[in-house]
């Protein structure tokens, strides 16, 4: 009944054509073959998608040829107790060819006594159907199987060509070893022997296949195991899932928990199997039925989610799971129970791939999901690109960091070293004119390139534009174009993304952008007098026994800093049937811990609290106030059905903050600590100069991770940041805006020309640092790996500063970006040098 309740089903209807093609032990005749398949051979450890099932298909030593081979299933010697699902596959266009022909080698092997395990090889369509089962089989050979199919009917179609393995949880573990996987577009005549399958290898009419990647577990939501204590508790989860994940009946809950049970045992040592509690269980507020508990130990349950249990009614999309367990014992009773809810537990969740959403106003979406999965977007940059392209990519960075609050993994390569690889695995985002790039002909664009130029109705030479269309390479993912005819137009272009905000047309996957309005900083502003409600939050209540949060939202402009009157006040009262000794909350902003309040039975009456807001805790652009709460009832015994646990948060609570422009403050010191102070001091960023050396992608790569978290920091509306290559600064950019110099000294023009204000100055073409005037001096050889961070006063403006990210190697000065980056580390970081 498990096995059932794990398997995602999916009708195969056989075409009434016969399947022509062979399977025996020896190889077959040589042939010249054209692989359309990546890592065909499983030599490279990339190409093949080995993580969409519960267990990662793995590469092996135990080949058939060469060195390694694909394992699809459990490792070797492991044991397996639960239903589990291992898959790889890969993405590849049939090519219209007069014949394409698909072969491979396989082992099937088996334990004793498998129980009801399968062994798949087939072809999958990018919804998710099968197209076709070449193996279905439960088996184990010592020897390899070739196997080879006309796959020539499917001219023209992207397909998954698929290998899976189930096992039931019963017996012994099942496997399938894969290698030598050849799609031949070409095959020399007489090298390819044709005969209609055994019978032992006959595609059944109609097979119960999983879907791929329906498995997903607690491990990969990141959850950790949740303890209940009676004789009342709850434990909620909350996660997200891929945007291209259409779900399909058939979702499963399959619940492991730890019971302790004192009265599970008694002193003769017999077991007690009497119930002595509920554990309730609601997705996204539907009630599934009630889990009646007894016995003792570890227990597992399986429970449908009905289609209506799928639908998130959360605004940001994510669902909900809540347990809450309800003991039968007496409250008073000193043999309660508790119930471990383990990081075992998983969820089948059927679904269908559907291709992403183009459209532009849906961004950060579907470049970044919010889900369990990991979201990566490269972007691509012309071979030799100019600083407006660069320019362009960095504005695109920092908006998209902002968007994404960092989470989404970028990167950046030019256009010549671009992989094929890099073109399947992940979106794409191509910045430059249409002479920059040669794949256009493979972009289905609603303004495609002809002469040269993007075909537009309507627009200004000028004009920048952005476009979104599924990529060709992999039907899962997208490729964006931020473009235009001249350096103009592709920094509006950029700028324009950067905002998240697209206007669209005829075409929802593309915006043409004519101009950019420049945001000015406030004038005159001198104070923030606002309450929740002005904000646009209502008034809160908090229930939930243990930590309960409620967060806020507020913007502080560009140019100012609070002054030291500046406070957050707070009007809440709460229940009278709260533990005083064990509640109380906690205000936090931005991560810094700003006061405290423990209740008592006056707080139960509407109270009012002030508490004084330190300077450094505040920064330009969006700002997180967070109120932590632990509630905690003053009996047990309380039922949280009567709804006895509460804190209400008025929405008359506000902040008072007195604001001074920060620009007017001489700084006469500058430390690390106070990164990114003083880039956020304007919101877009428009006076800062990023400077690179001209010929080295890696540092602009370094520059790219930099920029996206400064835009998650600052919180940038639009991003007009600079970039200049080293060896050409426009000098009305070195005289009027900070400057982040990224990449190794030697390569860096201009760091001659800071010898007397950097802390540790390069001598020419060097690129270890002259640290002689540091308290302890080291003698290093010449090819050490050394990254150093300085952050010093600009030479040609006293209102400007220098931040450096400088290394001896590539790796070095990605040292250093990352010291500022990781917040394990960057909270280390003081005084204007730091050595990594």
């Amino acid at each position: 009944m498990r096995r059932i309740l794990l398997l995602t089903v999916l009708i195969l209807t056989i075409l009434a054509a016969p399947l022509v093609s062979f399977a025996q032990e020896n190889s077959p005749a040589p042939g010249t073959c054209n692989n359309l398949l990546l890592n065909g051979d499983m030599e490279a450890d990339h190409s093949w998608q080995l993580s969409s099932g519960s267990i990662a298909a793995t590469y092996v030593s135990t080949a058939f040829s060469g060195q390694q081979a694909l394992l699809v299933g459990p490792p070797l010697d492991s044991v397996i107790e639960r239903n589990t699902l291992s898959t790889a596959w890969q993405a590849v266009r049939i090519p219209a060819t007069e014949k394409s022909t698909l072969s491979f080698w396989y082992r099937p092997a088996t334990e004793r006594n498998p129980g009801s395990d399968r062994q798949y090889i087939g072809l999958i369509d990018t919804q998710g159907q099968v197209v076709t089962l070449f193996v279905n089989t439960l088996a184990n050979k010592d020897a390899w199987q070739f196997f080879s199919a006309d796959v020539t009917r499917y001219a023209g179609r992207t397909l998954w060509v698929y290998f899976g393995v189930e096992n039931d949880g019963f017996g012994g573990s099942s496997r399938l070893f894969v290698d030598d996987v050849q799609l031949c577009a070409q095959v020399e005549s007489g090298a390819d022997t044709q005969v209609t399958i055994p019978s032992e290898l006959e595609v059944p009419a109609e097979v119960n296949l999983p879907g791929a990647g329906s498995i997903v577990t607690w491990e990969q939501f990141a959850f950790s195991e949740v303890l209940l204590q009676g004789p009342y508790d709850a434990g909620s989860y909350r996660f997200g899932l891929p945007a291209d994940w259409s779900l399909q009946p058939g979702a499963v809950l399959n619940l492991d928990i730890q019971l302790f049970n004192p009265l599970a045992t008694l002193s003769t040592g017999q077991v007690v199997n009497q119930p002595v509690g509920t554990l309730d269980v609601r997705m996204n507020g539907v009630s599934l039925p009630p889990i009646f508990l007894s016995g003792d130990g570890e227990q597992s349950f399986a429970l449908d989610l009905p289609d209506s249990a799928l639908i998130s009614y959360r605004s940001d999309g994510r669902h909900e799971l809540v347990v809450s367990l309800q003991s039968e014992q007496p409250c008073e009773s000193e043999t309660q129970i508790s119930l471990l809810v383990k990081p075992t537990t998983q969820m089948l969740l059927p679904h269908q791939m559907q291709a992403p959403v183009t459209d532009l106003r849906l961004l950060p979406r579907p470049l970044f999901q919010d889900s369990f999965v990991e979201d990566a977007a490269i972007l691509v940059v012309p071979t030799q690109p100019d600083p407006a392209d660069l320019q362009a990519a960095m504005a695109v960075a920092a908006g998209l960091g902002r968007m994404t609050k960092g989470a989404l993994n970028l990167s950046l390569v030019t256009a010549d070293l671009l992989s094929t690889e890099m073109q399947y695995s992940t979106h794409l985002i191509l910045v430059g004119s249409p002479a920059d790039f040669d794949m256009w002909e493979q972009l289905s664009l609603p303004a495609p390139v002809e002469n040269g130029r993007f075909q537009v109705t309507s627009s200004q030479p000028d004009d920048g534009i952005v476009q979104m269309v599924v990529s060709p390479w992999n039907p899962a993912k997208v490729v964006m174009v931020v473009g235009g005819a001249n350096d103009a137009a592709i920094i509006k272009a950029g700028q324009a993304v950067s905002s998240g905000i697209l206007r669209v047309g005829t075409f929802p996957n593309m915006a043409i952008v004519s101009d950019i309005q420049v945001a000015a900083l406030p004038e005159n502003v001198e104070l923030i007098d606002e309450s929740f409600d002005s904000l646009g939050y209502d008034t809160r209540e908090l229930n939930d026994k243990g930590i309960n949060y409620a967060n806020y939202t507020f913007k502080m402009p560009a140019g100012y800093v609070i002054g030291n009157d500046a406070y957050f006040e707070l009007f809440f009262n709460h229940s009278a049937l709260l533990n005083f000794e064990q509640s109380g909350l906690l205000i936090d902003i931005n991560g810094e811990q700003v006061g405290s309040v423990r209740f008592d039975q006056s707080s139960t009456s509407l109270t009012q609290v002030r508490f004084n807001i330190p300077r450094y805790a505040v920064h330009a652009g969006d700002n997180e106030l967070l109120v932590k709460a632990e509630l905690m009832p003053q009996d047990n015994c309380i039922n949280p059905n009567f709804e006895g646990i509460w804190l209400s948060l008025s929405s008359d609570s506000g902040l008072h903050m007195p604001l001074t422009a920060s620009e007017a403050e001489a700084r006469s010191s500058f430390d690390l600590s106070d990164y990114p102070t003083p880039f956020d001091y304007d919101f877009s960023l428009s006076n800062l100069t990023i400077v690179v050396p001209p010929d080295d992608v890696s540092a602009w790569q370094t520059a790219v991770q930099l920029i996206a978290d400064l835009g998650d920091r600052v919180d940038v509306p639009y991003a007009a940041v600079h970039v200049a290559f080293a060896d050409n600064i426009p000098e009305a950019e070195r005289n009027a805006n900070h400057l982040i110099l990224i990449g190794r000294p030697s390569q860096l023009d201009m760091i001659g020309e800071l010898t007397e204000v950097m802390p540790a100055p390069f001598a020419p073409g060097s690129d270890l640092a002259d640290e002689s005037n540091q308290r302890v001096k080291f003698r290093l050889p010449a090819d050490s790996e050394v990254g150093y961070l300085e952050f010093f006063p600009s030479p040609w403006n006293q209102n400007r500063v220098i931040l450096s990210v400088l290394g001896s190697s590539e790796s070095a000065v990605d040292w250093s970006a990352t010291a500022l980056i990781d917040p394990r580390l960057n909270g280390r970081l003081e005084g204007n040098l730091a050595v990594v």
